[in-house]
């Protein structure tokens, strides 16, 4: 019996009770396929559930896959370290922020009456899963994102302000890197591995020519959706 079996069974019950189809483990990596949709709390409960070892989610072909690294490599992190800012990164940077901003901009001018809390919140968790979520090797997360105002559930009193995102297929991102660039939109909110979401679809958020390339390939990209809670 491998000295990684115990904690993978432990992880795999947890997985279980999170929707997951089934649970590996390869080495030291426990790997769980999840639903094709899973909620931000599906992934919370595994991570925390890892306790100190990395945690990852990502799409391996058109499945949607966390795993949980119980030995990593010498020197990893759940989040990873990112090389130093080039002036050309920088200035990069600072034109998604910017980008996002415009976005904030057009949204609250079509729709005056959003509370400038929840654009703010909104705004903060958007520049940050821009600019700072980065898979396992550094990989850029983000193709394309939008602002939005939707009701999401029939319960809601009035539309939400929505974050959404497509995310690149077969990049490991690490949950507590996904969480700490959400923020408060962290509570509420859905990953999957479907083309359309709560109505959001690619008229929405279009698919870049790499992503086209990789669906063609049978290579599933994300499609995140989280909203700001209503004051």
């Amino acid at each position: 019996m491998s000295d990684w079996t115990e904690p993978h069974n432990v992880l795999a019950d947890v997985a279980k009770a999170q929707n997951c189809a089934s649970s590996t483990l390869t080495g030291s990596v426990s790997r769980h396929e999840l639903a094709e949709t899973a909620s931000f709390a599906n992934l919370e409960a595994i991570r925390v559930a890892a306790d100190a070892a990395p945690c990852f989610v990502g799409t391996a072909g058109k499945a949607l896959v966390i795993s949980v690294h119980l030995e990593p490599p010498k020197g990893a992190a759940d989040e990873p370290s990112l090389p130093p800012k080039k002036r050309r990164r920088t200035h990069a940077s600072e034109d998604e922020a910017e980008r996002v901003t415009g976005a904030r901009a057009r949204l609250a001018k079509v729709l005056p009456d959003l509370p400038a809390a929840e654009l703010d919140i909104a705004e903060i968790a958007l520049v940050k899963l821009v600019n700072k979520l980065r898979g396992s090797g550094g990989e850029v997360c983000v193709q394309s994102y939008a602002l939005l105002a939707k009701k999401l559930a029939v319960s809601d009193p009035r539309a939400r302000v929505v974050i959404a995102a497509r995310l690149n297929a077969g990049v490991a991102m690490p949950v507590a890197l996904l969480k700490a660039c959400l923020g408060e939109c962290w509570k509420d909110g859905l990953i999957t591995t479907r083309d359309t979401l709560h109505g959001i679809s690619e008229v929405d958020l279009p698919y870049s020519a790499e992503a086209r390339a990789a669906i063609a390939f049978g290579n599933s990209p994300l499609l995140l959706v989280t909203s700001v809670a209503t004051r």
